[in-house]
């Protein structure tokens, strides 16, 4: 049906009534979202592709500088954003046209409006998902607009799990991580987790975001995660969303990365609040999940450092665990490296100790 549509000129005949009359709310109102609903869940990016190159985007930029002051144009024009830059291509022509700026600047105006805060962190997360587009964002103050819309709403499950997201990708630039740590991003996130502990895909998406901070070795930010008790809310994440794979998965790798960055105090804290025997529940619930597995095994592998965190993995029979895991994912070499080396480290005994 949508296809029919753009070969009858029905998206043209959309493009000129928003040319023809630009100052028009009814118009401009729903004909952002008919063009969003065109572009939305279009698997095969031909009627994205075609929307952009009937000059969508610059129709939809247009009409949010003519009505600034109207929530309404302001939030559907998001979301035909939002599902235009679901294409890499028209992602990365949206934000040549200023997208971004446009997109702030409507978050800005229109603070009391949830679900315009909600589609525009939407559309910015998919311009984030590029590292160069990533660096861009922080430097338009996406980050401070994003920590203040987490702060306006603490308790949108919506909200949040967007808002996370685009953290998460925000960090994946290792400059990135260190602004938004200096922004209080971990303390917002952790937020979020804590108000929507229910929420799989918060909860998810926020353990993303922390992993990305924890993954910054040069810096002190694993230490700092821990003290804002990261550790333990990734914990008590764990035994709330047991049966969650996904979840699950995350979160031993976040908890990896916090045990590799962290040095041996904090590795003897995660033994402290059980995240060895979370990490082994998760293993036995998840078998079939080679990224469950996997990332469990790292987690095992950096917990290890002393003979004392040895010792205590012995006793909890992680090695049984351990072999499972490769018995399990015969076809998985990545795995199966990783569990080896955590196996062979947590059952090695020095010379000197026989």
């Amino acid at each position: 049906f949508k296809v029919r549509i753009i070969r009858v000129g029905g998206a043209k005949k959309i493009l000129r009534a928003m040319e023809d009359f630009p100052f028009c709310v009814a118009v401009q109102e729903n004909a952002c979202r008919v063009l969003q609903i065109l572009a939305h869940g279009d698997h095969t990016d031909r009627i994205s592709v075609t929307l952009m190159q009937l000059g969508a985007g610059i129709r939809v930029l247009q009409t949010m500088k003519n009505n600034s002051d109207n929530a309404r144009v302001q939030e559907n024009a998001c979301a035909a954003l939002w599902s235009l830059s679901l294409n890499h291509d028209n992602k990365l022509a949206l934000m040549d046209l200023d997208a971004a700026n446009q997109i702030l600047q409507a978050m800005s105006n229109h603070r009391n409006c949830e679900i315009l805060q909600w589609v525009a962190c939407a559309a910015l997360g998919n311009f984030s998902n590029c590292l160069d587009h990533a660096v861009t964002l922080v430097g338009l103050g996406a980050a401070n607009t994003i920590l203040q819309v987490m702060h306006d709403y603490p308790r949108s499950e919506n909200v949040q799990a967007i808002a996370c997201g685009t953290l998460w990708n925000l960090a994946v630039d290792p400059d990135n991580q260190v602004t938004l740590m200096e922004l209080g991003a971990a303390e917002r996130i952790l937020q979020a987790m804590n108000n929507n502990i229910d929420s799989k895909i918060v909860q998810r998406l926020a353990c993303a975001a922390l992993g990305n901070f924890a993954d910054r070795l040069d810096h002190d930010h694993a230490v700092t995660l821990f003290g804002l008790g990261a550790a333990s809310t990734i914990i008590q994440v764990m035994d709330v969303h047991a049966e969650s794979e996904d979840v699950q998965a995350v979160a031993c790798r976040t908890l990896w990365r916090l045990a590799r960055a962290a040095g041996c105090d904090n590795q003897d804290k995660l033994m402290q609040l059980g995240a060895a025997e979370r990490i082994l529940q998760a293993m036995e619930r998840h078998l079939q999940s080679g990224d469950v597995q996997m990332h469990s095994c790292n987690v095992l592998c950096s917990l290890a450092s002393n003979r004392e965190i040895r010792t205590k993995l012995q006793k909890l029979g992680t090695a049984a665990w351990i072999t499972k895991a490769i018995e399990n994912h015969p076809e998985n070499p990545a795995l199966k490296r990783i569990a080896r080396d955590a196996r062979n480290k947590i059952m090695f005994i020095p010379a000197h100790q026989l």
